[in-house]
């Protein structure tokens, strides 16, 4: 498989670095990186590896419970950046479905929603959640879903899709108008990959199952392609597993664009 830039459709690029099944390369009109070529059967033995394989598999309540502080830190920024009561909210690639058991905790009454590929996850959280309704297993399937939401959060998934921008795209049509986009990616410039290289280091290029490498101004490139106006990076202390010390270190890291994980809201 051979692929236009996913972000600017640009046929021409360089090589970047090849990574386990991936060939990743570097578009050489907008210097978008993405995996133009990879393994579907790696993929989705890196996938069972990494994540889970049963929806009774024990990593799903472990992860969880280790990322509950991240969970609620999550919900606190949505919430504040929406700053009006929500209606209803769609996750997108919810997996094992910490931030919906989170958000629905902290807001009783919003009415969630999520997509899932995954039927183990799917299984696993409807034990967990029975109220919530789940629309599809794909992102494709928000083309056929004529219902709109006030939110759409898209965590930590991003990265995993094959084509970002017709994804965002698909967004922006479920959104009401005024409604948010919540999105977090792995950063490519975070200090991890500077410090590790990019086969060691666990949060962006060292995931298997990633498939495209974003920076602030590519998340902002396909939240503008899509058409939304108000796009904001967002710099919040602490809302992470991080405590102490390591909150501010991780604070400072956020402000100079430099941190793990980055954090958008986009209004329509």
């Amino acid at each position: 498989m051979t692929r236009l830039c996913p972000l600017c459709e640009c046929s021409t690029y360089q090589d970047f670095k090849v990574l386990d099944h991936r060939v990743i390369v570097k578009c050489q009109a907008c210097e978008f990186v993405y995996t133009n070529s990879y393994s579907s059967k790696a993929l989705k033995e890196h996938y069972k590896k990494r994540y889970y394989s049963s929806s009774t598999d024990p990593r799903i309540e472990q992860w969880i419970n280790d990322k509950e502080r991240t969970f609620k830190g999550l919900v606190i920024s949505v919430v504040k950046a929406f700053a009006k009561d929500i209606t209803s909210l769609l996750d997108i690639g919810c997996g094992t479905g910490g931030f919906l058991m989170s958000f629905s905790k902290q807001s009783p009454k919003t009415q969630l929603f999520a997509l899932e590929q995954s039927n183990d996850a799917i299984e696993s959280l409807k034990r967990r959640m029975p109220s919530l309704i789940f629309k599809g297993a794909h992102s494709n399937d928000l083309k056929g879903d004529d219902q709109l939401y006030d939110v759409i959060t898209l965590l930590q998934c991003l990265e995993h899709v094959e084509n970002p921008q017709s994804l965002c795209d698909d967004i922006y049509n479920s959104l009401k108008p005024n409604g948010m986009l919540f999105v977090t990616v792995p950063n490519r410039k975070s200090y991890k990959v500077f410090l590790e290289g990019l086969e060691k280091e666990d949060m962006c290029y060292g995931d298997e199952t990633h498939l495209q490498f974003f920076t602030k101004k590519h998340i902002r490139q396909v939240l503008q392609n899509s058409g939304f106006s108000k796009i904001v990076c967002l710099r919040d202390f602490g809302r992470s597993e991080s405590r102490g010390i390591m909150s501010l270190i991780q604070f400072v890291f956020r402000l100079l664009g430099i941190s793990t994980e980055l954090r958008f809201v986009a209004f329509k």
